[in-house]
Order: C-alpha cells, then sequence, then structure tokens
C-alpha cells in the first residue's frame, strides 16, 4: 500500500501537468474548418485544440494545444507538448486574436512575430523554464509587427455552413462575365456568368458555360463567410460548398477585390489570403480573375436576395388613399356645420323681425317679439304728414270738454278761478302749407 502511495506521489510529480484557465465559447467543439489550417478537432471541456494545428520546428512538431491565458479578443495557447531546437525543449505558443461573425464563424489573426525556427510562422518558441507557471498575454500577444488586415484566417463550425452566409462587398454584388488567368492563359470571357446577384451571399458559377473552377470549387457554390477592408480594397473570405474537398479544390479562397469604373479585378488564394495579396498580381498557388458587370446592385443591408419594391409601393399608395379619405371626410364636416351655423343665423333674424316690409305686423306675432325703436323730436318734425285725404287724428279742440264736477266744493274752487283760455299753437309750415300742430300725428312722436 505504501508503494502504491509513493508510486502516484512520483506520477504527480514526473508528469508534466497543463493548467486549463481559459473558457472557450460554447460552440468551440467538435470540427471545425480552418481557412489556415484545413480541419480541425476543438474540445471544448478542456479548452483544446485536440488535432488540426502543427508548429513544426526542425525536425519536431507539437499538434496539441490547450488555452493557458485569455484576455478579451485574444486567447493564448501552449503546445502541449516540447519542440526540439539545438537539442533542447522549446515551448511553443499560438496567440489568437479573434473576432466573432456568428455564433458558428469567427476570424482571427496570429498575433505573434513571424518565427525563423518555426517556418516563418507567426508563433512565439521560448525555451523551457520549469519556474515559469503563467503566461501573460501583454508578452506573448505583442509583436513588434503586426500582421496586416488581409492576414486574416476564419473558421467555420461544420454542418453550419448555411448558418453563417454574410453579403458580399459592394464591388461583387452583381451578374458578370469574366476572364480567368492562371499564370499561363486566359479562360471563359463573354459567355461565362458569375452570379453574386441571384443571393447576394452566395456566389455562383455556370460551369456550362465555362468549365474554369475559378474559386477552386468543384460544384460553383461558394458561401461568403466574411470580408474586411483597407481603404478601397476588399478581402474577401468565401466557403466552398463541395460535399467532399481535395486538391485541387480547397474549402477556403480567399480574393482580393478592387473596382476600376465598372470593372472589378480579383486575385485568389486557396485557404486564407497571403501578406502582400494584390487584386492583379496572381498569388504562387492563385489566379487573376476580370469581371464585368451585367446588371449591378447595392450592398444595402436593407435589401434582400428576395427583395420586391411591390409591396412598398401598395403600401404608399395605401397611406395615400386614406389620408385623401380623412381631408374629404374634415372637409364635408365642416361644410356641413357651417350650412348649419347659417341657418340658425337667418332664423334667428327671421324671429327678430316681425314687422312686414309693408310695415305692418306679422301675423301670429307676440306683442313680446316686436321690437320698438324710440324716435326723437328731429326725426319726428322729419316725418311727412299725411295729405287730405287721410287726416288720422281729430283737432283737441273739437273733443268735448269733460263736465266739471258737480259737487259744491268743486263748483266753489271752479267759480274762484278765472276761465282760461286755449292757448294758441302756431301752424307748421310743411311742403303741403300751414297745417295746424294739432293735426300731426301723434304715434310718430316718442316723447
Amino acid at each position: 500500500m505504501f508503494r502504491v502511495f509513493v508510486f502516484f506521489i512520483w506520477i504527480s510529480l514526473t508528469v508534466k501537468s497543463i493548467e486549463c484557465t481559459c473558457s472557450l465559447p460554447t460552440e468551440w467543439d467538435g470540427t471545425w474548418y480552418d481557412s489556415y489550417r484545413g480541419d480541425v478537432v476543438l474540445d471544448h471541456n478542456n479548452a483544446q485544440v485536440t488535432s488540426g494545428w502543427t508548429l513544426t520546428s526542425y525536425s519536431s512538431s507539437v499538434s496539441s494545444f490547450t488555452c493557458v491565458t485569455e484576455d478579451t479578443g485574444y486567447f493564448l495557447f501552449k503546445g502541449d507538448s516540447f519542440v526540439q531546437l539545438f537539442s533542447n525543449d522549446y515551448n511553443a505558443f499560438y496567440c489568437l486574436k479573434y473576432t466573432k461573425i456568428t455564433d458558428y464563424s469567427y476570424y482571427y489573426y496570429l498575433y505573434s512575430d513571424t518565427e525563423a525556427n518555426a517556418n516563418n510562422e507567426r508563433a512565439y518558441v521560448e525555451l523551457y523554464n520549469a519556474a515559469v507557471s503563467t503566461y501573460a498575454i501583454s508578452t506573448y500577444c505583442n509583436p513588434s509587427t503586426p500582421p496586416v488586415t488581409e492576414e486574416f484566417h476564419v473558421m467555420v463550425k461544420s454542418g453550419y455552413e448555411s448558418n453563417i452566409k454574410q453579403w458580399f462587398p459592394t464591388p461583387l454584388l452583381g451578374n458578370f462575365y469574366y476572364t480567368h488567368n492562371d499564370g499561363s492563359s486566359d479562360t471563359c470571357g463573354a459567355s461565362s456568368v458569375w452570379d453574386d446577384c441571384t443571393n447576394r451571399t452566395e456566389a455562383v458559377f455556370n460551369y456550362t458555360l465555362c468549365s474554369t473552377q475559378v474559386l477552386f470549387s468543384a460544384d460553383g457554390q461558394l458561401n461568403c463567410a466574411t470580408y474586411l477592408s483597407s481603404g478601397d480594397t476588399y478581402y474577401v473570405s468565401v466557403l466552398n460548398l463541395d460535399t467532399a474537398v481535395s486538391s485541387p479544390t480547397y474549402r477556403f479562397t480567399c480574393m482580393t477585390v478592387t473596382q476600376s469604373g465598372s470593372t472589378v479585378y480579383v486575385s485568389t488564394n486557396p485557404g486564407s489570403c497571403v501578406a502582400g495579396q494584390t487584386s492583379t498580381v496572381k498569388t504562387t498557388d492563385g489566379g487573376t480573375v476580370t469581371l464585368t458587370p451585367y446588371s449591378f446592385t447595392t450592398d444595402s443591408a436593407t435589401a434582400s436576395a428576395g427583395f420586391s419594391i411591390i409591396p412598398i409601393i401598395a403600401a404608399v399608395m395605401a397611406f395615400l388613399l386614406i389620408l385623401i379619405i380623412v381631408f374629404l371626410a374634415c372637409f364635408l364636416y365642416k361644410k356641413h356645420k357651417k350650412n348649419n351655423e347659417e341657418a340658425k343665423i337667418q332664423s334667428s333674424d327671421m324671429e327678430k323681425k316681425p314687422i312686414e316690409s309693408n310695415g305692418r305686423v306679422k301675423e301670429g306675432t307676440r306683442e313680446s317679439d316686436m321690437i320698438v325703436e324710440p324716435m326723437t323730436a328731429r326725426d319726428a318734425l322729419s316725418v311727412d304728414l299725411p295729405d287730405e285725404e287721410d287726416r288720422g287724428l281729430v283737432p283737441m279742440h273739437d273733443y268735448p270738454r269733460p263736465a266739471p264736477p258737480s259737487t259744491p266744493m268743486s263748483q266753489a274752487i271752479r267759480a274762484q278761478i278765472p276761465e282760461m283760455e286755449q292757448p294758441s299753437i302756431p301752424p307748421i309750415t310743411t311742403k303741403m302749407g300751414a297745417r295746424p300742430a294739432s293735426a300731426i300725428r301723434l304715434d310718430h312722436i316718442m316723447l
């Protein structure tokens, strides 16, 4: 029993332990396609790349890595075994500066300087030191010459190829005919078709018209995984949808794209783009393509492959029709309301005028409805007097005087008051001659 215990102590002291302090994204598990390395297998639980990555230094190599440090946007992977250099043990590191595209696709840069002792890969190699147990991002992910834009790599999870599609950049959105050059001859031409317009996340080639495999795809169908840009230059990564991929086809192709007028220039490279790749110069393993558009569209994110303007026009027409109906309803309502108000005013005026135009009171008019306006003395003097045939008044002296009271007291008072003469009223001269004042119709005077 004691020997068994000692054995386990010895194992724990002699076996190299690897600490895992990273938490990889949940989807980082199983098989992924890597534009730089090919097919890789990830172990999420142990934060490992179990196969697919291989770093070679002279005659030795390491092909499995474990994440030992993480920071925002960075994962530092350390080789699970040493590489030998001049008979010494060295640790090898890959630093990934990554960016999420979708849940099932990422792009990344190997964020180290190129290492001459590792076939000029961007990796970090250092002599093993047993005293070193922590690995800072600031040390291992701090290149003096960082990678340029086109040196990115893409990872896509197997089985999710249709979930990662992105739009192509503006210069590639269209239907084109093209000329391909492989470094020795031109193929295709005016009868060819490169279609990025029908579905703006897919490139489709008509191999019946031209059989040249422009983007290293046997079936001629590829999804846009992502693109980056620097100035007017675009770097586009496409994913081949072939069921099986083997040379001369590749899972990924990277294009460098520029545009001059309506002509689009493309250089292709299998896998990832290479540093310094331009749109008009062939890479070692790629080719160049010149595209001339049949038609052109935009890369507006509001459009889609099945976009139609007809529903928008119909919606606008319906909205305008509703506005017109509302306007007419308001107009007719206001007009009706105005007519009612005018009718009420006219009715009110008629009720306030019970006198007809001939001066007579309308039949059925109540006395309370009659309005009599007072006349001044001047108005009375300016009124025409009645003619001879229409003297409606009898002179006051023609009216019989009332009989004096016959009581004894009244007779006594009467006897003491002298007889008073009737005051004479001078005649009023009018255009019809002098007339006695008593002839003026009193109903024309308002005292």
